[in-house]
């Protein structure tokens, strides 16, 4: 039950508090039972508060300091069918391949398919671990060459429309898992609906995967222009899938570099293309993921020079200072540009959740 929302009253007892925080956390949070108005910058204050306060203890109780921040990547795709979760399952594995401990999170509301495109049913997602009804432990699936991921929770509006005591719970679900990952990988959905824009100006690295089509690459361009009007300071890098050579990729690239020039006088990086190839669509169909089943196609051997060339590339600033508990907790922080009037603001603008 959502407890804590932008611009709502919060109502709730300590045994709320008692059951999703651990013991000392609720302590620190127990409250009368009474209504409390909250200005959005005190919930947020009030989450990094719990949040700091949820490591701290795990810390404690493990013996050892917060773990090191996850690199953390959201894959976006502005058009449906360019292929953007089978590129997030098989990079993921390639960088498992390459010794990466890899989490690799469905944020694709309503329409993931991480685990079909695996062969699976999991009868556990992240509206579970958000709703507080299991802990994440019991949602992830063990995945090949020990990738493990998060199902998406379908049907339901998730991480983009969290509500804070939501964000920390799975903060501090994450942070135990933090101490045995190197690189979480979001899968956002397709477009640029409310959760997706959330997704996008909180990341700090950002792969936009797109084709050489020409309606794909009017959508990529839409979308890293929304990528750096609302959020400048990410990383945003440039896939371009199934291209018939590397000279068609080009193409397709420079077409979208040189609109961003012009209009706006900053362009993405091009991380690499992954080719056309039949493996690909044989291995949605076998269920099981062209790294792995088709190891030696084309495909497979570019993605693995995508992985390599990412491992190569320097982190942004932001991204060596942020992570998934700071994209996390943005998801519910007001923007300070949209001042007191952000929840009235945001939602007449139609920009989903206020960050």
């Amino acid at each position: 039950m959502p407890i804590l929302e932008a611009g709502s009253r919060w109502v709730t007892r300590s045994a709320h508090l008692t059951r999703d925080f651990p013991e000392g956390v609720s302590n620190a949070l127990a409250v009368q039972q009474t209504e409390v108005a909250l200005h959005p910058t005190e919930q947020a204050r009030d989450l990094e508060r719990w949040v700091r306060q949820a490591r701290a203890d795990h810390a404690r109780h493990s013996g050892r300091a917060p773990a090191a921040r996850l690199r953390v990547v959201v894959v976006t795709g502005g058009k449906g069918g360019v292929g953007k979760s089978n590129f997030s399952l098989n990079f993921s594995l390639a960088l498992q391949e390459r010794g990466r401990r890899v989490l690799l999170v469905d944020c694709d509301s309503g329409l993931g398919n991480l685990d079909v495109l695996l062969g699976l049913c999991p009868q556990r997602h992240l509206g579970h671990v958000l709703a507080g009804t299991c802990p994440v432990e019991e949602a992830l699936i063990e995945g090949p060459l020990g990738l493990r991921l998060l199902p998406a929770a379908s049907g339901i509006e998730a991480i983009g429309r969290a509500t804070g005591v939501e964000v920390a719970r799975l903060v501090r679900a994450l942070t135990v898992l933090a101490d045995s990952c190197d690189l979480c990988i979001l899968d956002s959905g397709a477009g640029l609906g409310p959760q997706v824009r959330a997704l996008l100006r909180a990341a700090v690295e950002i792969v936009c995967v797109t084709t050489p089509e020409p309606t794909a690459l009017a959508d990529a361009y839409a979308t890293v222009k929304a990528i750096h009007r609302d959020n400048p300071r990410a990383q945003t890098s440039l896939v371009v899938n199934m291209a018939e050579t590397a000279r068609d990729a080009a193409g397709a690239v420079r077409s979208v570099t040189a609109v961003c020039q012009q209009f706006l006088d900053w362009s993405p990086n091009y991380l690499g293309f992954l080719p056309r190839d039949p493996a690909v669509l044989r291995a949605v169909r076998e269920q099981r993921p062209f790294m792995l089943g088709h190891a030696a196609s084309p495909a497979a051997r570019a993605m693995r020079g995508l992985a390599s060339a990412f491992c190569a590339e320097p982190q942004a600033p932001a991204a060596q200072r942020g992570g998934l508990r700071e994209l996390l907790l943005s998801l519910v922080r007001p923007r300070p540009e949209l001042g007191a009037e952000a929840p009235a603001q945001a939602e007449a603008s139609g920009g989903g959740a206020v960050i």
